[in-house]
This record gives C-alpha cells, sequence and structure tokens, in this order.
C-alpha cells in the first residue's frame, strides 16, 4: 500500500515538473520570437532614417500631406517583418528533424502532422507579435501618431501603424486594438502558409534522398 502511494507520488511530481518545464519552454520560445520581432522592426526603423525621414521633413516644410508615404513605408515594412520572422521556420533545423523522424512512423500523414504542429507551436510567433505590439496600443490609443514629429519609440513601430491605419474608425483605442488584431491575423495567416509549404518541401526532400 505504501509503495503504491510513493508511486502515484512520484507520478504526480514528474507531470508537476513536466509542466512546469512546458511552461518555462512556452515563455522562452515567446521570448525568442518577441527578440526576432524587435531585430526585424529595427532594420525597418534604420530604413526609415535613413530613406524616409528626410523626405517626411522636407514635404513637411513645403506643407504637403505626409500620409501616404508613412503608410506606403509601413505596408511594405510590415510585410517585411512578418515574411521574416515567417521564414525564420525553413531554417528550424530541430523542428525539421522532428518531422523527418515522425515520417518514418507507421500511420503518419502530412495533413495530420501539419495540424498537430499549429497545436503545439503554430500559435507562438502570433502571440509573440501581439505582446510586441501592446506598448504601442497604449501609445497610440493616448498619442495617436503625428508622422513627422513622431518619437523614436513610436517611429520604431511605423511598420505596425498600417494595421492600425487601416482601421480608420477615428477612435484611436478602436484603432489601435483592432489594429494590432489585424496585424497578426496576417501574420499568422502567412505564418500558417509558411508552415504547409515548408513542411511540404522537408517531405519531399526526404523522399529524393
Amino acid at each position: 500500500m505504501q509503495d503504491r502511494w510513493e508511486r502515484e507520488q512520484d507520478l504526480k511530481y514528474e507531470a508537476l515538473k513536466e509542466k512546469k518545464e512546458r511552461g518555462r519552454r512556452t515563455i522562452r520560445n515567446v521570448a525568442t520570437q518577441i527578440g526576432f520581432i524587435l531585430a526585424a522592426n529595427a532594420v525597418a526603423w534604420v530604413a526609415y532614417a535613413m530613406f524616409v525621414s528626410k523626405v517626411v521633413s522636407g514635404k513637411m516644410l513645403d506643407g504637403q500631406p505626409v500620409e501616404g508615404i508613412v503608410l506606403t513605408f509601413a505596408a511594405i515594412a510590415q510585410l517585411a517583418v512578418i515574411l521574416f520572422c515567417a521564414l525564420l521556420y525553413l531554417k528550424n533545423s530541430e523542428e525539421n528533424r522532428l518531422m523527418l523522424a515522425a515520417s518514418r512512423e507507421e500511420g503518419f500523414g502530412a495533413t495530420g502532422y501539419f495540424v498537430s504542429t499549429l497545436k503545439r507551436m503554430g500559435w507562438v510567433l502570433p502571440v509573440a507579435y501581439t505582446v510586441f505590439q501592446l506598448p504601442f496600443l497604449g501609445y497610440y490609443s493616448l498619442l495617436g501618431y503625428a508622422y513627422g514629429v513622431e518619437t523614436i519609440f513610436a517611429k520604431f513601430y511605423t511598420p505596425q501603424l498600417f494595421g492600425i491605419k487601416l482601421i480608420g474608425s477615428g477612435m484611436r483605442f478602436v484603432d489601435a486594438l483592432f489594429g494590432t488584431l489585424l496585424n497578426t491575423l496576417v501574420l499568422a495567416l502567412i505564418y500558417i502558409v509558411v508552415i504547409f509549404f515548408t513542411q511540404r518541401k522537408w517531405l519531399k526532400e526526404r523522399i529524393r534522398g
């Protein structure tokens, strides 16, 4: 009886330990993805400073509107940031190894494995992107975006401005909230497509090999 109780306690301890480890792993994965997003946005910020900032300042001095050029840059930069982060899945050697190992098991199905991948880790990048946008959501809700005379902080988030401006309700909090969700939705859709075609590519390479 005592041995049985001890085994049950050991199993509970192991389950709790595994649960804590999964939690820590999830936090690490989200933090890693936020790091990639920060790096991509930093590159976009440098590109804005080098190629767009002077043009915007010149147009403002001439009394010309600058919203169009800023939002055009924001759209391009947003797409570039999303593609960079999503396409990192192509370079994920651990995911490649896991899939190839699974593909050798009996009953493996490409579609089923794709769905299981989305459940296991397909949500991590969208969650990281949402968390990354939260400071700008608060900033825009309070202050909006002043284009040519913005702070360095706001200019850093210029790529994410496109989704916010696309909502266009005129209410800053509503635009910021739904713009943030729209940005995340676009990223999630692109990420799903990247995962799908990447896994098909890995399978074809295994068959050829």
